[in-house]
């Protein structure tokens, strides 16, 4: 099966704006019908039934408790069912919970490779309840369909090659270096090797540092 599915068909998927605000229409205070709802928003009256026992079905809606569906949890639930082919293994909440955690990891310098990615797919798939392919029992770890899905949904994700550091960098930093920086570092706040008079003494407020970069 190739990654990058080529569409075949002219059916297009739903509007969620307009089916979410057809929706608030319907079950407003001042209710409308829905054939009237559906084409003031040039949607189909038989979508707009069918999301509608979606819904129901979904939030085990009773008399007077749509009220109590917030805007944000009714979008996400449409955003989730609108769209078409294969649904998202996550939510939309999840997922963007699992792209923060990915972006905090790199941020302390702890990068996370493909592999490590998929096996923590799998284990928060594990932890979040959420049924998934049979195949990740197996290998242990999320396919990589499931990750090229994944970043390509999330644009502001990136595999990088990690960079060689120079040979000059690289014996700049021995320990011998280091050693001799700062045994000249304490002479030169100490005062041992330059003459201590107001103008010539060292403080550390007088420290400054410069970039190696030219």
């Amino acid at each position: 099966m190739p990654r990058k599915y080529i569409k075949k068909s002219n059916i297009e998927s739903v509007n969620c704006e307009k089916l979410f605000a057809a929706i608030k229409l319907v079950k407003g205070n001042t209710p409308k019908s829905i054939r009237s709802a559906a084409e003031s928003f040039n949607l189909s009256h038989a979508t707009l039934i069918r999301y509608l026992r979606k819904i129901e079905i979904h939030f085990s809606e009773a008399e007077g408790i749509f009220a109590d569906i917030s805007d944000d949890e009714l979008l996400n639930f449409l955003k989730s069912n609108s769209a078409l082919g294969a649904k998202p293994l996550f939510t939309e909440i999840q997922e963007q919970a699992f792209v923060e955690y990915i972006i905090n990891c790199s941020k302390m310098n702890f990068g996370l490779t493909i592999n490590n990615i998929r096996c923590l797919a799998y284990e928060y798939a594990k932890k979040c309840s959420i049924e998934y392919p049979v195949g990740w029992d197996k290998s242990g770890k999320a396919t990589k369909d499931w990750y090229y899905g994944f970043m390509k949904r999330h644009g502001n994700l990136s595999l990088r090659r990690p960079e060689l550091i120079s040979a000059n960098r690289r014996n700049g930093f021995r320990k011998e270096t280091v050693a001799e920086f700062f045994t000249n570092l304490g002479a030169v706040l100490d005062g041992s090797s330059v003459r201590t008079t107001s103008h010539l003494e060292f403080r550390r407020n007088r420290l400054f540092n410069s970039s190696q970069r030219r």
